[in-house]
């Protein structure tokens, strides 16, 4: 505060109570150093500046107290030198690579990472054989992530590259100059208590309880800081590795398999025919997801030659193989269709469950299961009929 408008009998600011307990002495002391006192307060305030919106950030009172007319106002940079004012960014991406070995471009990609000076936060290779998948992410010095992304392009088929930036620069430089603020109030703190060792306890309880707020204060902002400049000096890379389909240039282009088949039909109900019939049959099969299938039962006795179209589809396990395997490669599926049964039109539907036995590039072996609804027009209204077919097919 000022005095009769005098500069000289400035004060430091400090709580009055404590200066009201110290003892005369301790005051003498004060008073002999407000000079240097003063120039330190106008040095360690912070400084005003525009902030978003075009408003301005008041200075605390502290600052708008040493700006009292008649007082000097001394540069903060005659003290300290300014913050640094490289653009600090954030930087992250994502790639996507596909190859022919998974297994084999992880253990590439992990390698390559650390010779980059990279972390590897997620590390993790999951899937079958025929399904395996990874993903890592890697922090990296920024001024290897280019480089890097040129790298793994040599390693598989890049299929997707996404990169951003984002400026922390306000933030970054905003927790430094509020660390310093903490500094420089903590260290007038600790200068208090020693100056005034015979303040009265109220007063040291009250500085003891400031150093504990002002101590805290650094401590959160210290943490928040370091984690702000660890994402700037690293940048984040997602990288993704899937299986590559292979496409051999200049082999032949499968266009549909045609496969033969004997089948085993047995009637739920036998009634008035015979349940056991046995036939033959031919499947086209475009892709596993979609056939045509025309089966033909030979008259047996009474019972009539039975003729069926039935047009379906079907999925294979993503769990076990997707029908990339040579042996074993299960799926499921569902039909539709009509014709005639023992001389009787019908309408019928199906459930299959199925096996290619094996699934060779020039043949192919298949096993099937289906359980088949018929419906007619008269009575008996509907049959059951549980079919077995075995079939060998050739691709065209």
């Amino acid at each position: 505060m000022l005095q009769d408008g005098d500069p000289s009998t400035y004060e430091p600011p400090a709580p009055p109570d404590v200066l009201a307990g110290a003892t005369a002495g301790s005051v003498q002391v004060a008073q002999a150093q407000q000079q240097e006192q003063r120039a330190t307060v106008l040095l360690d305030a912070p400084v005003v500046r525009k902030v978003t919106g075009g408003q301005t950030r008041r200075p605390p009172r502290r600052l708008a107290q040493a700006e009292a007319p008649g007082l000097p106002v001394i540069s903060r940079d005659a003290a300290a030198a300014p913050p640094q004012t490289q653009a600090q960014l954030v930087v992250t991406g994502a790639i996507e690579l596909s190859a022919d070995d998974v297994r084999v471009t992880a253990a590439a990609v992990r390698a390559g990472a650390l010779a980059r000076g990279g972390l590897l936060v997620v590390d993790q290779v999951t899937g079958a054989r025929y399904g395996v998948r990874a993903r890592f992410q890697i922090r990296l010095p920024p001024e290897q992530v280019a480089p890097f992304i040129d790298w793994l392009g040599s390693q598989g088929t890049v299929e997707s590259s996404q990169l951003s930036a984002s400026d922390v620069s306000t933030q970054y430089f905003d927790q430094e100059l509020r660390l310093h603020a903490l500094h420089v109030e903590l260290d007038r703190l600790e200068k208090l208590m020693t100056e005034h060792p015979n303040a009265a306890l109220e007063d040291v309880l009250g500085i003891e309880r400031e150093m504990t707020r002002v101590r805290t204060d650094i401590e959160q902002l210290e943490g928040q800081h370091r984690y702000l400049g660890d994402r700037v000096a690293r940048a984040t890379l997602d990288v993704h590795i899937t299986n590559r389909e292979t496409v051999v240039a200049g082999a032949p282009e499968q266009k549909f398999t045609l496969v033969g088949h004997g089948l085993a039909w047995s009637f739920v109900d036998e009634g008035a025919r015979h349940r056991d019939r046995f036939g033959a049959g031919v499947q086209l099969l475009l892709a596993r997801r979609f056939d045509f299938t025309f089966d033909v039962l030979p008259a047996r006795g009474g019972d009539a030659r039975s003729m069926l179209l039935t047009m379906g589809g079907a999925l294979f396990s993503d769990f076990l193989g997707r029908g990339r395997r040579l042996f074993g490669n299960p799926y499921l599926g569902l039909r539709l269709g009509g014709g005639g049964v023992n001389g009787r039109g019908a309408f019928a539907y199906a459930g299959e469950l199925g096996v290619e036995l094996v699934h060779h590039p020039h043949f192919l072996v298949d096993l099937t299961g289906r359980a088949m609804g018929l419906l007619y027009g008269g009575t008996p209204r509907s049959d059951i009929v549980l079919q077995g077919l075995l079939g060998v097919g050739v691709p065209f």
